[in-house]
């Protein structure tokens, strides 16, 4: 499967499962990262979605803005942008090592939110024995090494 004019693979990592009762905090504890941008709270990027869900990512064939990446993204309709919680269960799951080995930097574009007046979204990112939470301006580029996190799963409903 291949996405038009951002996105190349699309490859399964994996499935996580995400309880009813999950904070983002609580998520970010059992990731156990080397840094974690303090503006990463239950309040600014609450969990919005629950259960069992597959867990793809998606390769990016040449930079662009994310925001334009994210548009792409929603058309393909099979798949959905993760969430906060999706990117957080993985954070906290066994593949993750494996995936960041693959990958120098996983971004979440489906949970956009403003901090600090500026939309921002999540990202994992590994630099050396260094592996963390942190955020990303919107409008910003996502380069052709950053990867995508895609899940199966309809939106949720609670």
């Amino acid at each position: 499967m291949t996405a038009q004019a951002y996105g190349s693979i699309i490859t399964e990592i994996g499935e996580v499962s995400i309880p009813d009762d999950v904070t983002t905090e609580k998520l970010i504890r059992a990731g156990k990262y080397s840094y974690v941008n303090r503006d990463i709270t239950s309040e600014n990027f609450p969990i919005t979605c629950w259960g069992a869900r597959k867990l793809f990512l998606m390769q990016l064939t040449k930079e662009a803005e994310c925001y334009k990446v994210q548009k792409e993204v929603m058309s393909l309709g099979n798949k959905r942008l993760a969430l906060t919680g999706d990117l957080l269960a993985l954070g906290a799951h066994d593949i993750f090592r494996e995936v960041m080995r693959r990958a120098a930097l996983v971004i979440c574009l489906g949970s956009v939110h403003k901090v600090r007046d500026c939309p921002r979204a999540l990202f994992l990112f590994n630099r050396g024995n260094a592996v963390g939470l942190d955020l990303k301006f919107f409008y910003d580029k996502c380069r052709i090494d950053y990867r995508v996190l895609l899940v199966d799963a309809p939106l949720p409903s609670k």
